[in-house]
């Protein structure tokens, strides 16, 4: 056994040779091991969160929720655009550290912890009953539902920053005793008498700052969407005509995507520019889509010149189209669609519309625009060109067949 000097020594050469390796890349420095078994236990912690009944969402009931409310139309838009009852959606591999599109049955997409049986029953009966949204109540009803899913959602955020806090030191410090022994030797720890307990382990210093600023960020985040978006909404029927501005796109296409969540919605014009919360709807019916957006009182009059332009433009259609791309690409991430529209995206251009909504949900600007919806797109195109000859119809032909230079032939 080393003298405690000689043997500080050793321990203190170990812990810098290992630090500099976190230091030069601590996103990949958890071993595969510690970090498969880290990701498993965090994976289970949040799904039994996020299926674990709640309070009622809905204004003044205090019941307890059931575990499935779906905040889109099970038997509306999702089953319009499923395949054998299935769907494809964005979630974020913890084991790759990416965005992936994976299959979920209908049954279970877009459900969250929301409402107790009587409300989840009764308060959308009308349009559920229907299978469509069709009165401007259907349509407030279906942004509320849609606003408490988001509320629920970022909970479910600071569940999991929480879980992932809780976890860190522990994680860390058997990654850092794992390292050492591979540096010092089995027998070298074992003859010493190193058990890594008395370990100060410095690097988890910013690791832990960085979730604690981000749970910072998300009690803010709750407590701004709660008053702008959820407190608003009348007790009795969950119905506030008064307090938002709705802004709707009838779309004579049938693009095979549901979405349901809220961005950070940005509007650049000559006249003026904001940055503003939005909350989102795009729900598909066999005649066309449904593409609505719902803002604050106060942002109603720049939302309206917007949309304006969007209905005066070239092709709103393809505005249209555009926006449910953005919308899908830039933050708002609870989405369903069809499998096979995505299967058929070649498969280079899926991996980068993965990284940009992975981009986009860490704040990372990315501006490059990509086609989701190949065969629309061509189709919109098509009904352009007898209008060649304006410099802004063969701009916009230009700039779209540009998204489309990979595509194959189906």
């Amino acid at each position: 056994m080393l003298p405690q000097n000689e043997l500080a020594e050793v321990v203190e050469k170990a812990l810098e040779k290992i630090i500099e390796r976190w230091q030069s890349d601590p996103d990949s420095f958890l071993s595969a091991n510690i970090a498969s078994e880290a990701a498993a236990s965090f994976i289970k912690k949040r799904e039994k969160n996020w299926a674990t009944p709640q309070t009622c969402l809905h204004p003044g009931c205090g019941k307890p929720s059931i575990p499935f409310s779906h905040s889109i139309q099970k038997n509306g838009p999702l089953k319009l655009i499923a395949e054998h009852d299935e769907l494809l959606r964005p979630i974020y591999d913890i084991f790759h550290g990416t965005i992936v599109l994976r299959k979920i049955r209908i049954g279970k997409a877009s459900t969250f912890p929301g409402f107790c049986s009587e409300h989840d029953e009764t308060v959308f009966k009308n349009f559920e009953n229907k299978k469509k949204l069709s009165s401007e109540d259907d349509f407030e009803l279906q942004t509320f539902r849609t606003v408490c899913r988001e509320l629920r959602r970022i909970q479910h955020d600071k569940f999991r920053t929480e879980a992932v806090l809780e976890s860190q030191p522990e994680m860390f410090k058997r990654e850092v005793i794992q390292r050492m022994k591979g540096m010092v030797g089995e027998s070298f720890w074992l003859e010493n008498n190193l058990d890594g307990s008395s370990l100060s382990v410095d690097i988890l210093n910013s690791q832990i700052t960085q979730f604690r600023n981000r749970l910072i960020s998300l009690n803010h985040d709750y407590r701004t969407f709660y008053d702008e978006f959820y407190k608003p909404f009348d007790d009795s029927r969950g119905i506030n005509n008064n307090a938002f501005a709705h802004f709707r796109l009838e779309l004579p296409i049938m693009v095979p995507v549901c979405l349901s969540g809220s961005l950070i919605f940005k509007i650049e014009s000559p006249q003026f520019s904001m940055r503003t919360k939005a909350v989102l709807n795009i729900q598909p019916n066999p005649s066309g889509t449904n593409l609505w957006v719902t803002v604050a009182k106060q942002d109603e009059a720049a939302f309206r010149i917007y949309f304006e332009n969007i209905r005066r433009s070239p092709s709103p259609v393809l505005y249209g189209l555009n926006m449910i791309e953005r919308f899908m690409t830039t933050g708002a991430n609870h989405w369903f669609i069809k499998p096979r529209v995505w299967d058929r995206i070649p498969r280079n251009r899926q991996t980068t519309i993965c990284a940009k909504i992975f981009d986009s949900s860490n704040k990372v600007p990315n501006d490059k625009e990509l086609s989701i919806f190949d065969a629309l797109r061509i189709s919109i195109i098509e009904e352009l060109k007898p209008m060649r000859g304006r410099l802004e119809i063969d701009q916009i032909i230009m700039r779209e067949q540009e998204k489309l230079e990979d595509v194959r032939a189906c």
